[in-house]
């Protein structure tokens, strides 16, 4: 049986609720969280939200190398399509960069279709796929470091982004490959 000085008081369910409010939780979770915290007020309890993993580094050759698989399969599956807009830049993450092209293709008779089709060749070609169906369809790949992202909408736009591996490099190249001195 617990002691009065142990037993959580009014301040301690109080505290619980509002840890509970700050971190986004149902009503239910919130009622979880306030009774553990009653039970153990001595302990703090931080929830951090969900990290993707680290990407591998390498250098900007092998990441450009790592390219080259996501561009043979999305230049069959946009062979007989119109590109709207590509753009191809380095953009920062911690500690190095990633080399990401953005295609925009308009015109897809059948995005949806399209989509899927394109989950298929990837799933072939050993890409772990997430294809989900919605207002938007999208397709999630990746593989040896490299993600691939594609977005469709009923008025037939298609987005593609591919990011490449995470480059490790010296803040001085950093600059120069984020201002636009890319060798690739």
């Amino acid at each position: 049986m617990p002691s009065d000085a142990s037993a959580p008081t009014r301040r301690d369910a109080h505290r619980g609720r509002h840890l509970a409010r700050a971190a986004g939780l149902s009503a239910a979770s919130a009622a979880w969280w306030r009774a553990v915290h009653a039970r153990r007020p001595d302990v703090e309890l931080v929830l951090l939200p969900p990290e993707d993993p680290p990407r591998p580094t390498c250098g900007e050759d092998e990441a450009a190398a790592a390219l080259e698989p996501a561009a043979t399969v999305l230049a069959a599956s946009m062979s007989a399509l119109a590109v709207v807009r590509e753009r191809a830049a380095w953009t920062p993450v911690a500690s190095g960069v990633v080399r990401r092209t953005r295609v925009t293709v308009g015109r897809v008779g059948e995005p949806e279709r399209w989509l899927s089709e394109l989950a298929a060749r990837l799933r072939y070609d050993d890409w772990r796929v997430d294809h989900r169906r919605g207002a938007h369809v999208l397709v999630t790949a990746r593989r040896g470091g490299v993600e691939l992202r594609a977005t469709g909408a009923a008025t037939g736009v298609v987005t593609v982004t591919l990011a490449g591996p995470r480059v490790a490099v010296d803040p001085v190249r950093r600059r120069e490959l984020l201002r636009g001195g890319d060798r690739s």
